[in-house]
């Protein structure tokens, strides 16, 4: 079973020297590629910086297993997991594809010079950097007992974002999170060791003593200021029929200050159907395997020694330029082909071309989670799956389907600000009692001093009255 994600630097993760090595340079250098190391082999064993694996000597495991061995208490099945490639997106690479470099000398306290030996380099790959991940898993032992349970919750503390890459948190290694569709669903979760460092905590508040009783929220006084500017990010996440994915961009375009909620309100209804297009066409896109026989290559397994029959070859020609989704495929259409002699499908199998395609078609759970949370009208599916190719035309059909739901987005956007004006109202009123407060005590205190002056007054005319 292979499994393909995303993994997320959520910190920037740092390479070292040569014996602290992080990610690795594939190839020669020339490329300058960039992967992190899927097993423990030569210098990665310092900063136990694999996934799986062990190293020679046997005192460091792979990350997973560590975290395995952790939550369960046992060691992780051997061969579960066979294989871990992280290779890091065209993307996230800079211009020069050379990342942040540090570079400096250790010196020698007694004699302040350079020790020998001792210099380091490190290299930064960025925050937020995206790495494709792909992990190979062997089905049979995923089916043994409770397997297929502890590998789920294994993953999921990758995906929660709960998994550092390397062996410390404060020497210049990153936070990981995983991006991942698992092709089973969740099981009961498995027994957990008593050991493991996870926290429960649960909080309790007494409402029996409320800060503000009856106060008239949302009255707006005309004569008292209204905000100057804020935030649009405010106004986007107060919007609740929002996709999560597009609400996430939309507040790093819109997140600035505003001074006008209708020049806000234009941009909003540019910005939305776009927005839109370049998601779904994103979650459209994807890579597809194929498998081909070329007629070249046909053709030269009719000749030789060990040739294959015309009758075999006439058989399997019009399958030549076929493009097979797998190698399971191309070998039953070889098997049907071949009849009697099916026994030489291997043969031809291995003469087979491997080929990556992009294809982009739309993707139907994308589209329902668009529409269902925005309300926008089923039948604007096929003309959306149409235009899915071009963006430009993409953005005008989403712009017609959004115009019905535009109406209800703009009304959370004026309740928003009527909040915020009730805000600035509450506190110019606080400030008014305060104020009210201060000069009743004002008040209170000159009235005492005057009654204890004429109190003195009297006393002493009683006393000139005894003399």
């Amino acid at each position: 079973m292979l499994l393909r994600g995303k993994l997320i630097a959520e910190t920037p993760i740092y390479r070292g020297n040569a014996r602290k090595t992080l990610f690795t340079r594939d190839g020669d250098g020339t490329e300058r590629l960039v992967s992190l190391a899927g097993e423990i082999s030569g210098t990665a064993q310092a900063l136990m910086d694999a996934f799986v694996g062990q190293s020679r000597d046997g005192r460091n495991v792979g990350l997973l297993n560590r975290l395995w061995l952790r939550l369960y208490g046992s060691p992780m099945p051997e061969r579960l997991i066979t294989q871990v490639e992280c290779k890091l997106q065209q993307d996230s690479y800079p211009r020069d594809r050379f990342f942040d470099l540090r570079m400096g000398l250790k010196l020698d306290e007694d004699r302040w010079a350079a020790e020998a030996n001792a210099n380091y380099k490190m290299e930064t790959v960025f925050r937020h950097a995206a790495f494709d991940f792909s992990m190979t898993v062997n089905e049979a032992i995923l089916q043994k007992d409770d397997t297929a349970a502890r590998l789920h919750y294994l993953l999921q503390e990758l995906r929660e974002g709960r998994f550092w890459f390397g062996a410390g948190k404060s020497k210049g290694l990153g936070r990981v999170r995983l991006e991942m569709e698992l092709p089973f669903s969740a099981p009961a979760p498995p027994a957990i060791r008593p050991e493991a460092n996870h926290l429960r905590i649960v909080l309790t508040f007494n409402a029996l003593n409320p800060v503000l009783v009856g106060w008239n929220w949302g009255k707006v006084e005309p004569e008292v200021p209204s905000f100057a500017a804020i935030q649009g990010r405010i106004l986007v996440g107060a919007m609740r029929d929002l996709p999560d994915p597009i609400r996430g961009r939309l507040e790093m375009v819109l997140g600035g200050p505003i001074l006008s909620s209708e020049d806000w309100k234009q941009k909003f209804s540019q910005y939305l159907p776009r927005t839109l297009a370049v998601w779904l066409q994103e979650q459209s896109t994807g890579e597809m395997e194929t498998w081909t026989l070329s007629s070249k290559a046909l053709a030269k397994l009719g000749k030789g020694k060990f040739a294959l029959s015309k009758k075999a070859i006439r058989a399997v020609e019009p399958l030549c330029e076929q493009p097979f989704p797998s190698l399971e495929a191309a070998e039953k259409a070889l098997v049907e082909a071949l009849a009697d002699k099916a026994h030489m499908a291997n043969r031809i199998l291995k003469m087979m071309d491997k080929q990556r395609q992009m294809r982009q078609q739309l993707d139907h759970a994308a589209w329902l989670e668009v529409a269902n949370t925005l309300g926008l009208e089923p039948g604007a599916e096929d003309p959306v799956a149409a235009q899915i190719h071009d963006e430009a035309a993409l953005t005008k059909v989403l712009s017609q389907a959004c115009r019905p739901v535009l109406p209800r987005l703009y009304m959370q956007v004026d309740q928003q600000i009527e909040l915020l004006q009730s805000d600035t109202w509450v506190d110019t009123e606080i400030a008014d009692r305060e104020a009210h407060v201060r000069a009743a005590s004002v008040r209170a205190a000159e009235g005492l001093l005057h009654t204890q002056r004429d109190g003195g007054d009297d006393e002493e005319h009683s006393d000139g009255l005894r003399f």
